[in-house]
């Protein structure tokens, strides 16, 4: 199995799960993967999958079987951090992103605790009650950018949208 093509696979179909990436974007993809590289049957499970979340997801499961979990969490978790369309989501929002990339992926247990404690707090904020700290887009910015590059992430560059 080609290890580029299992790590690309690995963060669309988590980037799907996220909500960072369309549908659209990953056939996009794989379509132009096949353009410039070899033919995999996986790949073409993929190119004629239903064009929609779950087709999709169960489509790139086979090639991205073997790309490291670890290192996928954290492109991934960067590509949040650096999403140019963060602050045209709601924190709420932001948050739900989070929430999937603490209980669905190979994120430190650092990383985790600190998105678990973003969450109450914000939760508190909601009820009313006080908060250690607002969760707002500038303090998620604030946390989130500086750890992503501590932890080596990198933004990919983001997919052209269909």
């Amino acid at each position: 199995m080609n290890t580029a093509l299992a790590f690309e696979a690995a963060v669309h179909r988590l980037s799907l799960l996220v909500g960072l990436s369309r549908e659209t974007d990953v056939h996009a993809w794989a379509l132009r993967w096949l353009e410039l590289h070899e033919v995999s049957a996986d790949l073409v499970d993929v190119i004629t999958a239903l064009v929609a979340l779950s087709p999709l997801r169960e489509a790139l499961a086979p090639l991205a079987a073997s790309a490291p979990a670890d290192a996928v969490a954290i492109v991934v978790l960067a590509a949040l951090a650096h999403d140019p369309s963060r602050h045209t989501r709601g924190v709420a929002d932001r948050l739900h992103m989070l929430r999937v990339m603490r209980t669905d992926t190979a994120l430190p247990a650092d990383v985790v605790e600190a998105i678990k404690l973003r969450e109450e707090w914000y939760m508190l904020a909601q009820a009313g009650l006080p908060a250690p700290e607002p969760v707002t887009h500038e303090t998620l910015d604030a946390w989130l950018l500086p750890l992503v590059s501590s932890l080596g992430g990198v933004a990919p560059p983001v997919p052209e949208s269909s």
